[in-house]
C-alpha cells in the first residue's frame, strides 16, 4: 500500500491528466477537487472503525495541504 503522501499525490496528478492526452489535462486546482470527491465517495464505503477509514481520512488531509 501507498503511502498515504504518495496515494494523495498519485490521485491529483492521475486526475490532472486524466485523459493521458497532453492536449487534455485538467487544472490542478481542479484535479485536487477531483480526487477529494472520489476519496469522499471511497469514505462513505468504507466501516469508520477500521484501517483503511484512517488511511482514506489522510489521504483527504494531504490532499488539502497540496
Amino acid at each position: 500500500m501507498l503511502t498515504v503522501k504518495n496515494k494523495a499525490e498519485k490521485l491529483v496528478l492521475s486526475m490532472h491528466g486524466i485523459k493521458n492526452d497532453p492536449n487534455h489535462y485538467m487544472s490542478i486546482d481542479n484535479a485536487k477537487k477531483c480526487a477529494l470527491v472520489a476519496v469522499e465517495n471511497i469514505i462513505g464505503m468504507v466501516d469508520e472503525d477500521s484501517f483503511y477509514s484512517q488511511y482514506w481520512d489522510e489521504v483527504k488531509e494531504e490532499i488539502l495541504k497540496m
